[in-house]
């Protein structure tokens, strides 16, 4: 799936609301220099605000990482951030959330970063569905991503680390 930074997303349709655990994988190939959001839900504002995402985020103005986000109504946030993008070549990203337990960031089949969470579900807006592409879909493009996504998957339970790299080496 190819999206262009700026118009392109698809909606799911569907909330993935009150998941205990959740895997996301996917395959993906950054093309531009920008904060862009692979599979979210965003479900502000405040002070209603759930989210969940798979991010590309800043670490500099000229530098991105993959990261991924896990928060919810109460003021928790969680995230975990990887290693900075190579543009134009294909990784495998993941993260594996477990309620109680950690969210954990995999690159190329490999842990790169986690951290404890505590024991909440994952929460979703009724007003917002999950988006590929994008985390919401606000207007002003900022949360676009820009470039090629390829075998997407999400999984209701967090995978284990073999399975995870498994995955990843399925496709090399």
């Amino acid at each position: 799936m190819f999206f262009n930074g700026t118009t392109d997303f698809i909606d799911v349709a569907a909330h993935l609301d009150g998941m205990n655990e959740m895997t996301v994988c996917v395959w993906v190939n950054v093309e531009a220099e920008r904060w862009g959001s692979l599979l979210g839900e965003w479900g502000g504002p405040n002070p209603r605000f759930y989210c969940w995402s798979l991010v590309f985020c800043d670490i500099s103005k000229k530098q991105r990482a993959s990261g991924a986000w896990i928060c919810n109504s109460d003021g928790k946030i969680y995230h975990v951030r990887g290693k900075p993008v190579e543009y134009g070549k294909w990784k495998h990203l993941c993260f594996s959330y477990k309620a109680g337990d950690e969210l954990i960031l995999y690159e190329n089949g490999k842990p790169v970063n986690s951290t404890r969470v505590d024991n909440m579900p994952i929460r979703a807006s009724e007003r917002y569905t999950a988006k590929i592409g994008t985390w919401q879909d606000l207007g002003d493009g900022g949360s676009k991503y820009n470039g090629i996504l390829d075998d997407l998957r999400v999984y209701d339970r967090a995978l284990s680390r073999s399975e995870i790299k498994r995955l990843c080496n399925s496709r090399k």
